[in-house]
């Protein structure tokens, strides 16, 4: 969770390509089923998870390193002139594999007017419209193979505003969140209602979240009782997204004001 990540997926975009985000921290099982089953022609990486991926290829090691790139030494390259590889709508930005809990994961592929339709801040998308209007900074908090991090990446990198990426380490703390979120001055949170009620326990962090003029909340079921007890805290807009990953990200949001 560097910049790193973010270079990497503009990237493969920008080269014309389709990326495939996977978590490093996904079993060995879990990652060689993407890697076979989307027959992805490179995996772009670091030391630290290449020397992991070797280890889990076992036997297969050397067909993973046939398709390792480090993107220290990508970072390297001189030339910066712009590939202006021509692309349309309908062409592939990405593919996201589903968690499998209804049998065999599968990879569902996204185009690029799906992605931007989702991250464009029309009126008409309300949500997005009211980002620009009272946000300049995004917290990204969603792993990355979770297609909320589409989202928390796009919506502030294509409209022009600050994305607050959280690591590892602060993005399972709700005490260095919070310092996160203050010294970042972000404005929008977006998570499942579960994650956010377990950080939500933490006084520290309940004073980070006053000062956020959007809440985005989605993935699971929203209740009543929450939605309560977030009034409690703050006068920021919540809002209640849902959709299947086959829509790109989400299919609806709307703005919750009561039960």
């Amino acid at each position: 969770r560097t910049s790193r990540l973010i270079f990497t997926m503009f990237g493969i975009m920008k080269a014309g390509a389709a990326y495939i985000p996977c978590d490093p921290h996904y079993p060995a099982d879990r990652i060689k089923l993407i890697l076979e089953d989307s027959e992805a022609a490179y995996i772009v990486t670091d030391d630290e998870n290449l020397a992991n991926l070797k280890a889990q290829a076992g036997e297969g090691s050397i067909k993973v390193l046939e398709k390792a790139l480090n993107v220290e030494e990508l970072l390297q390259c001189q030339n910066t002139a712009n590939p202006a590889i021509p692309q349309e709508g309908s062409d592939l930005a990405y593919i996201i594999y589903t968690s499998g809990s209804t049998g065999r994961p599968k990879g569902v592929m996204l185009h690029h007017s799906g992605i931007c339709n989702e991250l464009f801040a029309h009126p008409l998308n309300f949500r997005n419209w009211t980002v620009m209007q009272e946000v300049k900074c995004i917290l990204g908090l969603a792993t990355i193979s979770f297609d909320a991090s589409v989202e928390e990446i796009g919506i502030p990198l294509y409209n022009g505003l600050t994305l607050a990426l959280a690591s590892d380490e602060i993005a399972n703390d709700p005490i260095l969140l919070a310092e996160f979120m203050v010294k970042n001055n972000v404005g929008m949170f977006q998570g499942t209602p579960s994650r956010l009620m377990q950080l939500y326990e933490s006084d520290t962090f309940r004073q980070a979240l006053a000062g956020c003029h959007i809440i985005e909340l989605g993935g699971e079921k929203f209740s009543d009782s929450q939605l309560r007890e977030l009034q409690k805290t703050t006068k920021a807009h919540l809002f209640n997204s849902f959709g299947p990953t086959e829509t790109t990200v989400e299919s609806n949001s709307h703005e919750v004001t009561h039960d």
